[in-house]
């Protein structure tokens, strides 16, 4: 198991503002593999070629969209519903008690 902690990243197939996840992974390698699968399901001539992941570095508001006990076995994972702007409806951003992100604000 690898001991250094999972970073986040924006993987997608396309355009990130078209469809996206979250995943949690150690390498960027990685990402990609645990995103190949999902964006198959979800589009048939998905190829792996596509897809891409990119680091989230300033991100770390996300990690409380992980599941909790993968993220504590630190075993790498993906968030296809991460928790949205009202407003916007992108994720990404830290969003306030009101449900709107600091972009929308």
């Amino acid at each position: 198991m690898n001991s250094k902690k999972l970073k986040i990243y924006m993987a997608y197939d396309g355009e990130p503002e078209e469809s996206a996840i979250l995943v949690f992974a150690h390498s960027v390698k990685e990402a990609k593999k645990i995103a190949f699968p999902v964006f198959q399901r979800w589009c048939n001539d998905t190829v792996w070629i596509n897809i891409r992941a990119k680091q989230m570095k300033d991100a770390e508001h996300l990690r409380i969209e992980g599941d909790k006990d993968l993220m504590e076995k630190n075993i790498p994972h993906y968030n296809d519903d991460p928790t949205v702007c009202k407003q916007c409806e992108y994720w990404g951003q830290p969003i306030n008690k009101n449900g709107i992100c600091e972009r929308c604000q």
